[in-house]
């Protein structure tokens, strides 16, 4: 049970329940805020911000530059 306190907060977790309504009125879902903070996090440029945002699920549209970002590697477009 002390191994996964995180998880049993009761928090929204991206990927195991996507369709469940935003706490944020403007934004209709929970894939739709955590793009949104997705991008405030990869914006901010800091890694240890990442790392916490990446606990709770990431986009599939935003993982690998969430991931690049913690890891402090870069991605190169081929």
């Amino acid at each position: 049970r002390e191994v996964y306190v995180d998880l049993s907060e009761g928090a929204a977790l991206l990927g195991v329940n996507n369709s469940m309504p935003s706490k944020n009125g403007s934004l209709l879902d929970l894939e739709a805020e955590r793009t949104y903070l997705g991008e405030r996090v990869l914006n901010s440029n800091h890694a240890p911000v990442a790392q916490e945002f990446l606990k709770r699920g990431a986009p599939r549209a935003l993982r690998g530059r969430l991931w690049s970002l913690v890891l402090g590697s870069t991605v190169k477009d081929t």
